[in-house]
């Protein structure tokens, strides 16, 4: 029986709208660094999501865990940029820090 080497990874994205209709955006297999993560906010879940709220980012709020490559210095810059600080997460610059022993 063969087993690959590594884990097989997923990394979901979920955008719940308060009409109760919500957007998912679901990556597989992908390794992620601080800049690969940064280039997946920019080039796939942002643009989904800015489509599925109407051509924009207003009053939708950003939540991520504190895993490490979530918080480098140019991720957290550019989601504060982003959604102009409704960002809920650890390092968060204007937004709301992430609270301590919180479950995701």
């Amino acid at each position: 029986m063969e087993k690959p080497t590594f884990d097989q990874k997923l990394m979901v994205f979920l955008g719940m709208h308060r009409d109760g209709t919500f957007g998912l955006f679901v990556f597989r297999n992908e390794n992620l660094n601080g800049p690969g993560y940064h280039r997946l906010l920019q080039y796939h879940v942002l643009p989904g999501l800015r489509i599925w709220n109407g051509g924009n980012l207003d009053r939708l709020w950003w939540q991520q865990d504190g895993a490490t490559v979530h918080v480098t210095d140019a991720n957290m810059r550019y989601l504060d940029r982003q959604f102009d600080g409704r960002v809920i997460s650890r390092r968060a610059i204007r937004g709301v820090d992430w609270p301590a022993r919180s479950p995701d």
